[in-house]
This record gives C-alpha cells, structure tokens and sequence, in this order.
C-alpha cells in the first residue's frame, strides 16, 4: 500500500499519465488508482495480463498510451 504523498502531488496541474500492469501482484491495481487520484490531472491505463514492467511485458500497449496521451492539451 501506498504511503501518504507529499503535498508537491496535488499541487502539480499537468497531465499524467500512469501505464498500470494489471498483472502485477507487487504494484497491485489498487496502488494506480489511488495514486491517479492524487493528480488533479491524471490518466491511468491498466494493461491487461501485463506485470511490473508493462514495457517488457507489452510494449505496444505502452506505445499506444504514449501516443494517445501526447496531444493532451495542458490546461
């Protein structure tokens, strides 16, 4: 489970975005979503039968977060 963030999270207003594993039983699904919380601006992406390293495990999905989260206008 996740720590407390410290206050320098809600304060950062531009986009993110969180390339979530939902394989992983060390960084569980649960931790994205509570930590995409603590951004004012966030997108998760949870990559199905993807572990830990969501690169290694499925790179295409990671490309394709990138390319779609890119254009994000920022505020």
């Amino acid at each position: 489970m996740l720590r407390s963030q410290p206050e320098p999270i809600p304060r950062y207003d531009r986009p993110v975005v969180l390339i979530w594993g939902e394989a992983g039983d060390y960084f569980p699904l649960a931790d994205a979503r509570r930590l995409a919380s603590e951004f004012p601006c966030a997108t998760l992406v949870s990559v199905p039968g993807a572990n830990t390293w969501v690169p290694v495990d499925s790179p295409v999905a990671v490309a394709d977060a990138i390319v779609n989260f890119v254009p994000t206008p920022v505020p």
